[in-house]
């Protein structure tokens, strides 16, 4: 099983405490997340090498075995959905067959774009504790 590290976030001199920074590095699927909400796209990680069977509606079970390759932290996600220190489109976060890992701490947040889930069958993201 891979390690996950935990993120490197600091609050951005002269910004309100809410506003934060992200520092850690990025995997491939956030990086990749961050350019399609920019340009209003939507991220669709289950057609990225994906063979004919995992293309199918998918559930749960399936979901939380994918790998790497579909995996963005709930953290970077939540960074992107409320700080402004990456660029976004009207359109907010697009993303589909993402799986979700840690917990996607919402509450009490002003999100400054929509979050579309959106669904290729049952579901379109899973979500994963650490």
């Amino acid at each position: 099983m891979t390690s996950i590290q935990k993120p490197h976030v600091t609050v951005a001199d002269g910004s309100a405490p809410s506003e934060r920074v992200w520092t850690s590095p990025l995997e491939a699927p956030e990086q990749a997340l961050l350019e399609f909400a920019e340009i209003g796209e939507v991220l669709d990680l289950s057609l990225r090498e994906a063979s004919t069977d995992e293309q199918k509606p998918f559930g749960f079970e399936v979901m939380q075995y994918w790998g790497a390759e579909r995996t963005i932290r709930a953290d970077v996600l939540r960074c992107l959905l409320v700080a402004s220190q990456w660029p976004m489109h009207a359109k907010g976060v697009q993303l589909r067959g993402a799986r979700i890992i840690g917990p996607l701490d919402l509450e009490s947040a002003t999100l400054r774009c929509p979050l579309r889930p959106l669904s290729s069958g049952s579901s379109s993201m899973a979500f994963s504790s650490w």
